[in-house]
């Protein structure tokens, strides 16, 4: 039996599609370095990382177990360690909701999670000839990425029609249609669909809808039927004359309540041990720089009871399902809406753990212990500033304070953290990124949880409030190239970069190891999380240190810091009971205060094992 439609979530190997012309301005207008540039364009972190990999826990204590070598394949290295690979990554949800929905329209589907890691699932799906690939822009951010996607499907499927969706299609439509100056900008160009270039030869349409997915159902059947598809509502398609062809719109209107995912007898194949599930559409805050209100101006979030029909067929599928991420920004908006919902859990006694998003102002003593009990183990918050002015600025309504107290909440009942954060919105000087890092370095730094931060440079989205507010900030420019009255995007990268440097003091941590695991430190307690919260520290200046090319930091090289690190190691897999393969070498190294603590060996290690 031929498969009908393959649907591709993302695709991170993508990320790599990059073109130095095109971002040559920076250089020549802000005065970035090539190395400045990428890490501009890629949002990149100082990171320790070996073989390519970020240094986890587990990675590290393979690597100093194995004399600071990985004693594995390449491929091998990427499967156990890789955060980006197929087996540590979320089913994506946008790729369930979809699937689900042919499924139930009576078709074939083969969901490829990321096309990078899962390419060899999907060349073979692509032994069964599908008819159709859909390629979803919702974690792709630029035209060109899906393109790149597009070509590398074609060389494979030179007779599928490649379909490309989701919300960088929609609103590339709505910019033609509400900021059409725009469409002369480069940046805009090989950023959003219908403008500039003519589209890459090897997409055949695309779909303009908040949803599509009804539309990519009524596609995949006429295409497999032979029928002609070119008329369908809601698609476009280019021309010969390399315009684009534009059909008629027929919105997609499901109400939040309505869509859910038939978790209880969705095949196996389409579930993972996490699982995304939207609660929520849709935002009634309006933060300056956010484009969510652009994309879904009406708000919507899911009855309680109809979620909690929802979340009993995930529990159903237990054997498969171990956590829940909800992925919508605004489930848990308010202290009543994280009473009720965390309430419901908590009667369910759901078998599996959740994390979400939440504003910090829902957070009381009460809700923290409810969110726990109902087995939340992390939680994301929108931060953006620890300047008080720079809060209104970006209208947010959320105070510094405020955000200490519930991280305190959060962390006396054991759930960890990740903090989001934009630098250089208009207003942003020197003394606001100060105040930022000095909230950073104020997290609290106990127990078993652990707070993590992302930063970006600002990004000048087309159709945002800021962006129709430009002359109160003597704004120009649009996306990564612009400048205010304070500030320009050169002046924001570096200034990005000294946040990450300098924020080492409490127990707020930036890298790309978000989800290390804790249950190596805690065999031993409080002693364990306090090396626990060492090895990040040092960790982190690891990274540093090769991020910044710097010769020592803290008064340390590269390797007294391994060294140190390697004791951490160590003494951690000699309280777990692991098995231990001599490496590494005895002796003394001090600790962060400097002073002299013995460092055993692996030999020693593995005598205190047996």
């Amino acid at each position: 039996m031929a498969l009908d439609v393959i649907f591709v979530s993302s695709d991170t190997e993508s990320a790599g599609f990059y073109h130095p012309d095109k971002w040559a301005f920076l250089q020549a207008e802000y005065g970035l370095r090539p190395d400045e540039v990428r890490k501009l364009i890629f949002a990149s972190a100082p990171a320790w990382t070996e073989n390519g990999i970020p240094m986890s826990y587990m990675a590290a204590e393979h690597w100093f177990r194995n004399g600071r070598r990985f004693n594995l394949t390449q491929s091998e290295i990427d499967q156990q360690f890789d955060n980006l690979s197929s087996e540590n990554l979320t089913r994506f949800g946008n790729g369930i909701y979809v699937c689900d929905h042919l499924l139930k329209a009576g078709l074939s589907v083969g969901l490829v999670n990321d096309l990078g890691p899962d390419w060899k699932e999907f060349l073979e799906f692509a032994k069964q000839e599908p008819a159709v690939v859909a390629i979803s822009t919702t974690f792709l951010e630029s035209r060109e990425r899906a393109e790149a996607a597009a070509r590398r499907i074609r060389q494979v499927l030179p007779k599928a029609v490649i379909v490309v969706g989701g919300p960088l299609v929609h609103y590339s439509h709505k910019i033609v249609h509400e900021a059409p100056h725009l469409m002369e900008q480069a940046l805009c160009q090989s950023t959003f669909f219908f403008m500039g270039p003519p589209c890459d030869e090897a997409v055949d349409a695309v779909i303009i809808d908040t949803r599509g997915e009804s539309t990519l159902a009524e596609l995949t059947r006429r295409v497999k039927a032979g029928e002609p598809w070119q008329d369908l509502p809601n698609v476009a398609r280019p021309a010969e004359d390399l315009s684009w062809i534009v059909n008629a719109r027929a919105p997609e209107e499901v109400g939040v309540d309505d869509e859910g995912v038939s978790w209880d007898t969705l095949p196996p194949q389409f579930l993972g041990r996490e699982v995304g599930i939207r609660g929520s559409r849709g935002c009634p805050l309006r933060c300056k720089f956010c484009s969510f209100v652009v994309i879904h101006p009406d708000f919507e979030v899911k009855d309680v009871d109809i979620l909690r029909e929802e979340l009993r067929k995930v529990a159903a599928r237990h054997d498969i399902i171990k956590h829940v991420s909800f992925v919508d920004d605004n489930l848990f908006l308010t202290r009543k809406s994280v009473y009720e919902y965390t309430q419901m859990m908590v009667e369910e006694k759901f078998p599996f753990s959740w994390s979400g998003f939440i504003r910090v102002d829902s957070i009381n003593e009460e809700n923290a212990r409810l969110m726990k009990e109902s087995g939340c183990n992390f939680v994301m918050l929108g931060i953006e500033s620890g300047d008080v002015e720079m809060l209104k600025e970006m209208r947010k309504v959320q105070r510094p304070e405020k955000v200490l107290r519930a991280l305190n909440l959060l962390s006396d009942v054991g759930i960890s953290t990740l903090s989001t954060l934009v630098v250089g919105f208009p207003s942003e000087t020197d003394l606001t990124i100060d105040h930022t890092i000095e909230l950073l370095n104020a997290y609290p730094d106990r127990g078993p949880t652990t707070h993590w931060f992302n930063c970006w440079v600002h990004t000048v989205i087309p159709l945002t409030p800021v962006d129709k507010e430009r002359a109160t900030w003597g704004l120009t420019g649009i996306l990564l190239d612009w400048r205010h009255n304070t500030m320009d995007v050169g002046q924001a990268m570096h200034a990005r970069e000294r946040l990450l440097r300098e924020v080492r003091k409490g127990g707020a941590y930036n890298g790309p190891y978000a989800f290390d695991s804790i249950e190596p430190f805690a065999t031993r307690g409080e002693e364990g999380f306090q090396d626990m919260r060492r090895f990040y520290k040092l960790r982190h200046r690891v990274g540093c240190l090769d991020f910044f090319k710097l010769d020592e930091m803290d008064g340390f090289t590269r390797e007294q810091t391994l060294d140190q690190i390697e004791e951490i190691i160590l003494r951690t897999a000699a309280a777990k009971g692991g098995n231990g393969a001599a490496g590494g070498s005895g002796g003394l190294t001090t600790g962060l205060g400097g002073e002299a603590v013995e460092r055993p060996t692996w030999e020693t290690a593995r005598m205190r094992e047996g």
